[in-house]
């Protein structure tokens, strides 16, 4: 016997809450970036595997971590605009 949920639309409270989850971890993921970066900076290391680890770090790796904190901030944007949206419609 299958149950159906009629329940339709959106938990506000919580989305909100995911919303803030999600500008958190894109505010950590800037915190680890920066101080990543920092300590690459200030660590003394000469040679070949520097150079091929700052070069890997600069092509690849802070990239990637920027895409994903601004995959974040963009995602709470658009979760965001769903909650207005959702506000809208039920009046709420």
């Amino acid at each position: 016997m299958q149950i159906w949920n009629a329940f339709n639309g959106m938990e506000i409270a919580r989305v909100q809450k995911m919303v803030g989850s999600l500008e958190t971890e894109a505010a950590r993921i800037d915190a680890a970036l920066g101080s990543l970066t920092t300590a690459l900076g200030n660590t003394s290391w000469a040679g070949p595997d520097r150079e091929k680890f700052v070069a890997d770090w600069q092509a690849t790796y802070a990239p990637a971590m920027r895409k994903a904190r601004d995959d974040l901030r963009s995602t709470a944007a658009r979760v965001r605009t769903s909650i207005q949206a959702q506000v809208k419609a039920s009046g709420t």
